[in-house]
């Protein structure tokens, strides 16, 4: 992308890009984000916390410094009178959401983010000097936005490999893993160029600094087996992950849609449930990039993504407007996903973490496709989706103690809906408010700062 003569300059280009992106992060927070009190009390909402199926009505949340201090009826918290009253009668408060496979490459999402209840993400690949400071600019200097934890791509060598960050030897490799490591990088991710040998040393690195091994099965390393018993601990995108149903063929023997056309013995599948289970193997399925791709030729993506046409308008080009499939490539598409999907249920319930992730396929509602497809296909229960996205990411990133849950003591990561989620899971998509960092938003504001369109 650079001119031959330029090389040394890259550095002040990117430079430049970063000043530029905060500046306009510094902008969207000057406009929405007013000055609010300490202690917050959120008054007369129905509370879903993440843990049971039952809803609390007429609840009270007392927030102070960002934090739940108390939560309980209005006949049991007294308000302190210097907290700002929200009044939420009517609404539902749950748990903020994740989007465990995010690429959040500009701050537009920002705002987008939290209009759609979305309070944490794993950004899973993005360019290292913008990333840090978008990830620090909202942890440290007040800036709009959810939590960003950062996992660092690397790749090996080639003119297939991604981005510029490649571990070829193993002193690369453990240089790759200290400068990730020093920049507070949660996670290392893997990518399809990298060499056996090397997953092993960035794994083995990763792990002694206390971090994890996570993304692709590398071309060369073979199977999804493989690379877990090599130290990756999170494996990304259903049609490599369930490579470990078939361990004696590798992923480019299988193809990632290797489901379509053959459907795993009830042996495999618990073989595979049980691997995965002794190895503490997490999994982001991106299942709502697979219903979206293979749509058929010429079929409305609204068909499956009824918010599409709500994303900002320089994005239908590539999110909206997809070629899609022949139908006979649809009908075998639909056959391999009803088959992840109950695969992917079956794991669930035995007790594999399965979290929830884009990959950007229709920024922030493809979420909402992801955990309903959880629900439809997978037989989760709405509970058990909406776990997906809330406390399962939080144990798999060790945050458990802090978030993932509405409760006393943890951070104040809420989504406020209009209707329940539990009811029917589609209600996800009334998200009205959010509050995280000690912050409350309405979401309409944020939703016409990034250049969507605003709720009806």
């Amino acid at each position: 992308m650079i001119r031959k003569g330029y090389e040394e300059a890259m550095p002040t280009f990117i430079a430049g890009n970063v000043t530029e992106q905060i500046n306009a992060l510094t902008d969207y927070t000057e406009k929405l984000k007013e000055t609010q009190a300490k202690t917050i009390a959120l008054v007369g909402g129905d509370v879903v916390d993440g843990l049971s199926n039952n809803t609390k009505k007429d609840m009270v949340l007392l927030i102070e410094n960002g934090r739940i201090k108390n939560m309980g009826t209005l006949q049991d918290i007294s308000i302190p009178k210097d907290a700002q009253v929200i009044d939420v009668q009517g609404k539902v408060l749950m748990p903020g959401l994740w989007d465990m496979h995010a690429h959040s490459n500009q701050v537009q999402w920002a705002p987008a983010y939290l209009a759609g209840g979305i309070t944490t993400i794993r950004d899973n690949g993005n360019e290292i000097e913008f990333a840090t400071a978008f990830r620090d600019g909202i942890a440290n200097n007040g800036l709009l936005g959810p939590d960003i934890l950062l996992a660092g791509m690397t790749d090996g060598a080639g003119i297939k490999g991604n981005g510029i960050i490649r571990a070829t030897t193993m002193e690369e490799a453990q240089e790759v893993v200290d400068m990730y490591y020093n920049k507070g990088y949660r996670q290392i991710k893997i990518y399809n160029s990298i060499q056996p040998e090397i997953l092993k040393v960035l794994a083995n690195e990763a792990h002694k600094k206390g971090i994890t091994a996570v993304g692709h099965v590398p071309s060369a390393v073979g199977n999804a087996k493989d690379a877990i018993e090599m130290g990756m601990d999170l494996l990304s995108h259903s049609g490599l992950i369930l490579s470990v149903l078939f361990p004696e063929k590798t992923t480019k023997e299988l193809g990632r849609n290797f489901l379509d056309e053959t459907e795993p013995t009830p042996t495999q599948v618990e073989q595979a449930r049980q691997f995965l289970l002794n190895h503490n193997t997490i999994l982001d399925p991106t299942i709502a990039l697979s219903v979206i791709r293979f749509l058929p030729r010429g079929t409305p993506i609204e068909t499956v993504e009824p918010d599409a046409a709500n994303i900002a308008y320089e994005l239908w080009e590539g999110k909206r407007f997809r070629s899609g499939v022949s139908p006979e490539r649809a009908a075998k598409a639909k056959i391999g996903l009803s088959r992840t999907m109950k695969i992917i249920g079956d794991f669930h319930r035995a007790g594999v973490p399965i979290v929830a992730g884009t990959d950007n396929v229709v920024p922030v509602y493809s979420l909402y496709l992801e955990i309903e497809t959880y629900q439809t296909l997978g037989d989760l229960t709405p509970l058990e989706a909406i776990q997906t996205a809330t406390i399962i990411p939080a144990r798999a990133m060790g945050m458990d103690a802090e978030t993932g849950t509405l409760e006393i003591g943890k951070e104040a990561d809420i989504a406020i809906l209009e209707k329940n989620p539990l009811e029917d899971i589609r209600h996800l998509r009334t998200v009205s408010a959010v509050m995280t960092n000690g912050q409350y938003y309405k979401s309409n504001p944020l939703w016409e700062a990034a250049d969507f369109k605003p709720r009806q």
